[in-house]
């Protein structure tokens, strides 16, 4: 035998929980109705390639472009100083070298190298245009997002 029992509320407690429950709904609703859109910021990842620079020579490295974004590239110092080109390009297997596709001039500092590239592998070279004069230490920055 089953036995239902009903408790009688108290009025001023009835208005209590009425009003419990309609805030907790207000609440919820409130929650599922937001349209604002949250952007995810885009993480950017930066390397740095530090090496020398013969007379008349060239230095490469790859990266990889882990998605489609901006790549910059900086010449942060180049000792002792000279206008070297900076480019970036694809890896050449067959001359295991970087064929570049875009590149500046540069004596290093502010000057940046930007472009966008979809994912992939790409490489960064220097290279003497005949203004080095003695084996240069350089640093070069990559920075992509």
């Amino acid at each position: 035998m089953s036995v239902t029992r009903t408790i009688a509320l108290h009025p001023s407690r009835r208005v209590l929980c009425a009003s419990a429950v309609a805030a907790s709904l207000a609440l919820f609703a409130a929650g599922c109705n937001n349209n604002s859109s949250i952007t995810n910021p885009t993480p950017s990842n930066t390397e740095t390639f530090s090496s020398t620079l013969s007379v008349k020579g060239s230095s490469a490295r790859e990266f990889i472009q882990p998605r489609s974004g901006t790549v910059t590239v900086t010449l942060d110092s180049l000792y002792p100083g000279a206008i070297v080109g900076v480019g970036l390009g694809v890896p050449d297997p067959a001359s295991a070298g970087c064929s570049i596709t875009t590149s500046m001039d540069t004596e290093g500092g502010t000057d940046q190298l930007s472009t966008t590239l979809d994912a992939g592998t790409y490489c960064v070279k220097i290279y003497d245009e005949g203004n080095v004069t003695q084996v240069s230490t350089f640093t070069i920055t990559i920075v992509h997002t």
